[in-house]
């Protein structure tokens, strides 16, 4: 496409927006971190971990017990403190409520449990079904009064993922790994069924999970991230969202399961970014302390122009091993105001944007990216 401006010519080449990378692809190991005071010990016991980051108030939860801890972030020390305990409620049943990850949003912080069938006995369990939300006061770290309900009915009555309720992991069985939080929406993020190469995100309100209304508006969203994989964990950036990819399977438990449907146990976990719509991108391999860890928690911890850091969790080292690594931004793009409209030849016009060297990229105020081919220092008018 190539427009007249006085007597220089700019030529554009457009392409959609979803066409140019928001991350390089690559993930760099930034620092080694650490967990004091009353944090959850042992090996295979962290599973997710959310934090509000304008007090720094973290919660971290386990999949091996039925409390989640509260804490506080110093960055400067790599290290999160943790202080309180929150036990939350059961129902009869076992004590383990199989809780896999943990969003904050604002104040209000959210713990889901797995949704899902016991991995290895199979058992259907009410405890694991479990939702829960509760205030946390920012000046104190306690949290207040804890609500709690389900959402096996919602999954249950839907169409694509409804049938795979109360099925083993082994087999497509439906089963939450990830959780995030935005602006009262709750993301929530299935490590299974993976159909026709798709994962699934549910998107609900956070108001609209625990009312008493039997009508909870929400949206299943399917992610092309290709067959086998499911969301194992995901957070909120500032314009969408970062998550692990793994194994949507659990590996064969010897009986009655002697194979495993989406289990391959080489399968490497991968990063992707998801703008919330449909744009997808996958940035890399993840880095993992040992061969044998399993990623299992993601957490940001700050994100600029440039790069983005994240607190990565694994469910096989003593608390988790949390590491912080780096992954770098594209080059970024560039806008100026719509300073002017009109018409050339009859055709509407905007322009404002100032170009320039060869081959740079700018998003377009029409929401639509331009490659510059020619090195120019013009405004440039685009459709």
């Amino acid at each position: 496409m190539r427009y007249l401006i006085g007597i220089t010519a700019v030529t554009l080449s457009l392409t959609t927006i979803n066409s140019a990378a928001i991350f390089q692809s690559g993930i760099t190991k930034v620092a080694n971190w650490a967990f004091a005071g009353n944090a959850i010990a042992g090996p295979n016991d962290v599973s997710g971990m959310d934090m509000n980051p304008t007090t720094g108030c973290c919660v971290i939860v386990s999949d091996e017990t039925q409390f989640c801890q509260l804490g506080n972030l110093n960055a400067l020390q790599k290290t999160v403190t943790w202080t309180n305990s929150v036990t939350l409620p059961v129902s009869g049943g076992t004590t383990e409520i199989d809780l896999e990850d943990a969003a904050v949003d604002g104040d209000m912080f959210y713990i889901t449990g797995s949704h899902g069938v016991a991995k290895k006995s199979g058992a259907i369990d009410a405890n694991r079904y479990a939702i829960y939300r509760f205030p946390v006061i920012a000046s104190t770290g306690i949290a207040g009064t804890i609500q709690k309900n389900t959402l096996k009915s919602l999954f249950a009555a839907d169409p694509v993922i409804g049938q795979y309720v109360d099925v083993a992991l082994q087999r497509k069985g439906l089963n939450i790994e990830g959780m995030a939080a935005s602006s009262g929406i709750i993301y929530i993020g299935l490590r299974s069924p993976n159909l026709h190469g798709n994962a699934y995100v549910v998107s609900i309100a956070g108001d609209a999970i625990f009312s008493s209304s039997s009508t909870k508006p929400y949206t299943l969203k399917a992610l092309a991230i290709g067959a086998g994989y499911g969301i194992r964990a995901i957070d909120k950036t500032q314009n969408g969202f970062l998550f692990i990819a793994g194994n949507a399977g659990s590996e064969p438990n010897g009986s009655p399961y002697l194979t495993s449907d989406d289990y391959d146990s080489n399968l490497p976990f991968k990063l992707w970014y998801w703008d919330g719509a449909s744009y997808l991108e996958q940035i890399g391999t993840v880095p993992l302390v040992t061969s044998t860890d399993k990623a299992e928690g993601l957490m940001v911890l700050s994100e600029s122009d440039t790069d983005l850091v994240y607190l990565g969790l694994c469910d096989e080292p003593t608390n988790g091993a949390p590491t912080a690594y780096r992954i770098r931004k594209a080059t970024s793009t560039q806008i100026a105001p719509v300073i002017k409209q009109e018409t050339i030849n009859s055709r509407p016009l905007k322009y404002g944007i100032q170009i320039g060297s060869s081959h740079s990229s700018y998003l377009l105020p029409n929401g639509r990216r331009a490659t510059v081919t020619s090195s120019v220092m013009v405004p440039a008018i685009v459709r």
